[in-house]
């Protein structure tokens, strides 16, 4: 349903509704067309509906719960309160306030009004799933979800507060239509929330400004230097305690438990603040995580999260965020205004523009000839000196003038804009195939009108030319189908409207070059159309094709399509594909489908190409059928089947753990089945849509490398269930062996996590063996296998490898300490300097005969799965080099160890290995190796470092 829809459904007074007072902005509906990086300034009208409706017509008839409307501050019912209600279709969330603001004015604007009661209650309809609902009285204002189960909801109203910002142009006249944005100050960067167009008086209304309201940390990064001095403190109170973490991501149980152990509270605190504030910085996901803690938590709908972070940063102490208004005008220097939520002015906000002018703008096509084709156009200030600056960037990104160009030739007219800019210009389309940008452009430098040409990209191609009828008078206003083929298929194929002289145009993207080319044309019903050979296509070019004429298409083919009871199938569709080379592509626009009798008919002009028919229906599979130009053909859709199987398993195998795999025998492709247990020793799997035919089925447990078996053939019959025998294949029970394996210290105790995988050696179908790693679990791991006794391999920091035999049931692998390396190397410390620090890492240069790469472990019983880096395999340990020249690094294989250094500086990391160790660990007591470092090493790592431009 469009927005559109939406809003008319709304209208016709069949919808009543709710919603919290500040609702996280997370569980908001937005536009359902994804947005690219680069559309960030692409946002629409401020007065649009979401362009995707959410809202649906709301049954007039009661019987849902009452919804009580009370005062946020005193618990008061709020009598006489008008509510608004609307059911919501799309709740996936991760938006922003500003499409909070646009539900708001939606339901107010669209809704009727129910008013509460004198106890502050209000009848809510039947609810289905949910339904949004929205509460004012004078001065108070809410917002929330109500689910189905919500059987008492309460709606709390908080103190309702609106913006007024009045634009004044240079000479003091109201400006009008200028849009203006509310944002807040995260210190770092503005991040826009909201927006509106001032009116004739111009004055620019802001609703609802509470919505806005974003927490902030009190000590966001401003700069680059900034974030190297917290990262250093960082480093500082991890101190000697050899703990990791990763900045910017947080670190999982293990490495938080790690971290408890080896600092203080106070430590613990001050680390966890530096790196929240660390992950502050700008990006997408950030920007959405402000977004909910910004729009606020009610007492109703708001995801648990956004519920948690709210209150976390409300104990934390974290201030709410400056907000700031401003005029979305591209200038020199942003007009604005700053205020504290908590101050919101009562009297309207003054901005006064600085001398401004308008910019008409054109886009050229190749050969310098208007684009034609409808497309929009963003522009804002291109300040190549901000580039490190984010705050600066930030603000650059909200003043941006927007303009819709239709179709036709003409410019775009936009105004107002500053004098003194360099321009950045971003052309979007309604195929993002076409989408470009352009900066650093000449802007105006007086208050004469300015005129900008901007040409397309030399990769965009066109083909234009004029529609006319077989008596050549122009076929217009009306929209066409466009398709460009080549050698190899589709080149283009798009919806255009054509101009009231019948003139249309065709964008052109070329990938590589495929003629012949050919260009076909087909009215909206399929009758009408053309199709014409194109000469060979040139990047860059223009091609006027001339009049083409509009005829009635002949026939292509006609045929019926019937069951495989010969019965016919209604609405199943049928497409014309075409050989291009050794590949079938389908022929865009031919296409129709089959009336209640089975039968079609389709229109198209011959072509000089093998052709053939694609036909394919709900519940039946597809097929295809050469034919020739006007033939008359017969298609058969066999009826998809089913597949039912049961089968028998030990009590202590997990569903999870279970994996079913059905393969076509006919084409080879495998789709994985859902397996149920019913019982605690029975499983039953279901698959249906299956092809008519022959299968192959295979089970197996997660993990393993060989099947546990295996049915052959399967023949899946038209519409029936197939049911494979049970018998040798489907009982599993004597296949399978449980193990219980847990960790132990040297002196017997339970391990925690060991932090590495435990390696099985498992065989594949063959016989070969393989080391698989298996995930721990709180210090266990369950395991089902089909051999009775298992070979194994655990790992662990600090401790000797553990090879080890287990048999099925409840087992041990027992772990014993071994010694760290200690590592001098003298004249170290002197020649990196005093305040660099660094990172001495041993790499193993050995063989452990175990997986030497990254890798995912699983974990059988759930199937989660668990990466593993190299140091968690044995391939590698490293420590902080201090003030000295000594390293003490846990390691878990004797043998041969590249000493690698590694210097962190603004433009990154360097490593350099600067020696080789012999590392002996199985000694009564540490044994500590010297090792003169590779001096021209570490000075060509240092000169590496310097040369490095600073990131960001």
């Amino acid at each position: 349903m469009s927005s559109g829809d939406g809003a008319e459904l709304l209208a016709q007074g069949r919808a009543t509704t709710l919603d919290a007072a500040t609702f996280a902005a997370d569980s908001l509906v937005a536009s359902a067309q994804p947005r690219r990086a680069s559309d960030a300034h692409d946002r629409p009208a401020e007065d649009a509906a979401p362009q995707r409706a959410a809202l649906a017509a709301f049954p007039s008839e009661l019987g849902g719960p009452k919804l009580r409307v009370v005062e946020a501050a005193t618990k008061h019912p709020v009598a006489a309160a008008e509510v608004f209600v609307g059911e919501g279709q799309d709740w996936r969330g991760g938006r922003g306030a500003e499409e909070t603001a646009r539900w708001v004015a939606l339901l107010e604007r669209s809704v009727p009004a129910h008013l509460t009661d004198a106890q502050g209650e209000v009848q809510l309809p039947k609810i289905r799933r949910r339904v949004w609902v929205v509460a004012r009285a004078p001065g108070l204002f809410g917002i929330a979800l109500v689910g189905e189960g919500d059987a008492q909801p309460t709606l709390e109203l908080v103190p309702d507060r609106t913006v007024r910002v009045r634009v004044r142009d240079a000479a003091g006249a109201p400006s009008v239509g200028v849009p203006v944005a509310l944002c807040v100050d995260l210190g770092a960067r503005v991040q826009r929330m909201g927006g509106a167009r001032t009116g004739d008086d111009g004055v620019a209304v802001l609703p609802h400004a509470q919505l806005y309201e974003t927490r902030v940390s009190p000590t966001v990064a401003p700069d680059q230097a900034d974030t190297q001095r917290r990262r250093e403190r960082i480093r500082a109170v991890l101190g000697q305690a050899e703990a990791q973490i990763t900045l910017g991501r947080g670190g999982g149980r293990g490495e938080r438990a790690q971290l408890e152990r080896a600092l203080n509270r106070e430590q613990l605190d001050v680390l966890e603040a530096l790196i929240v504030n660390d992950r502050s910085q700008p990006s997408r996901a950030r920007e959405r995580e402000w977004q909910w803690r910004g729009a606020g938590v009610g007492a109703l709908g708001a995801p648990p999260s956004a519920n948690a972070a709210r209150r976390d940063h409300d104990a934390l102490g974290w201030p709410l965020a400056d907000f700031v208004v401003l005029a979305e005008v591209p200038q020199v220097q942003p007009v604005e205004a700053r205020f504290a939520p908590i101050a919101i002015p009562t009297d309207i906000v003054e901005l006064r523009l600085p001398a401004t002018t308008s910019l008409t703008l054109r886009l050229l096509g190749p050969e310098g000839q208007d684009i034609t084709t409808p497309y929009k156009i963003a522009v804002r200030a291109s300040n190549p000196a901000a580039a490190a600056d984010v705050k600066q960037q930030s603000i650059e990104q909200v003043c941006v003038l927007r303009a819709d160009k239709p179709a036709g030739t003409g410019a775009l007219r936009i105004a107002p804009i500053g004098l003194g800019l360099r321009l950045h210009v971003a052309v979007r389309f309604t195929d993002d195939d076409f989408d470009f940008e352009q900066a650093d452009l000449a802007g105006p430098t007086s208050l004469a009108p300015f005129e900008l040409s901007l040409r397309v990209p030399t990769w965009m191609t066109t083909v234009v030319g004029r529609m006319v009828d077989s008596e050549g008078g122009p076929v217009a206003g009306i929209d066409a189908d466009l398709f460009v083929a080549g050698a190899k298929g589709r080149v283009e194929g798009e919806r255009v409207a054509l101009a009231a002289d019948g003139r249309f145009e065709l964008l052109v993207r070329l990938r590589e070059p495929a003629p012949p080319y050919t260009l076909e044309v087909h009215g909206l019903e399929q009758r009408l159309g053309c199709l014409l050979p194109l000469p060979e296509l040139i990047v860059g070019r223009r091609y006027d094709v001339g009049d083409v004429t509009w005829k009635v298409h002949p026939v292509l083919a006609t045929g019926l399509v019937r069951d495989d009871r010969a019965q016919p199938i209604a609405d199943a569709s049928v497409e014309v594909q075409a050989l291009r080379g050794a590949s079938w592509t389908q022929e865009s626009f031919v296409r129709g489908s089959t009336d209640v009798g089975g039968a079609f008919t389709l229109y198209g002009e011959p072509r000089a190409l093998r052709l053939r028919l694609r036909a394919q229906a709900r519940g039946h599979s597809s097929v295809e059928r050469e034919f020739t130009f006007g033939e008359r053909v017969e298609l058969t859709l066999l009826r998809q089947g089913s597949l039912h199987a049961e089968g028998f398993l030990p009590a202590f195998v997990a569903t999870e753990a279970l994996r079913a795999t059905l393969t076509d025998l006919s084409t080879g492709q495998a789709r994985d089945l859902d397996v149920r247990k019913p019982a605690p020793d029975k499983f039953v799997l279901h698959a249906t849509g299956l092809r008519a035919g022959a299968w192959q089925l295979v089970f197996q447990v997660r993990g393993l490398l060989r099947p546990l078996a295996v049915v052959d053939r399967v023949e899946v019959p038209p519409a029936d269930t197939a049911h494979p025998d049970r018998i040798d294949g489907l009982d599993l029970r004597g296949r399978l062996f449980q193990f219980q394996i847990r960790a132990v210290d040297q002196a017997g105790k339970a391990m925690g996590d060991p932090g590495s995988p435990l390696f099985v050696q498992l065989h594949d179908a063959a016989g070969a063996p393989s080391f698989v790693p298996f995930a721990w679990s709180g210090g266990q791991i369950e395991l089902v296998t089909d051999a009775p006794s298992l070979a194994v391999v655990g790992l662990a920091a600090g401790n000797r490898p553990v090879r080890a035999l287990v048999q099925a049931g409840e087992s041990t692998v027992q772990f014993t300490r071994i010694h760290p390396l200690p590592l001098q190397l003298p004249g170290l410390r002197a020649m990196l300097g005093a305040e660099q620090a660094a990172r001495i890492s041993l790499v193993f240069a050995g063989d452990t005969g175990l997986p030497a790469v990254d890798l995912q472990a699983t974990q059988q019983r759930n199937g989660r799965t668990r990466g593993y880096a190299r140091a968690n395999l044995g391939k590698s340990g490293g420590a902080s080099l201090g003030s000295g020249d000594e390293v003490t690094v846990a390691l878990m294989f004797n043998g041969p160890y590249e000493i690698v250094l590694r210097l962190d500086g603004p433009g990154g990391r360097v490593s350099k290995t600067i020696g080789m160790v012999q590392a002996e660990l199985d000694g009564a007591q540490a044994r500590r190796v010297t090792v003169s470092p590779n001096g021209d090493a570490v000075r060509d790592a240092l000169a590496e470092l310097r040369a490095r431009p600073a990131r960001g």
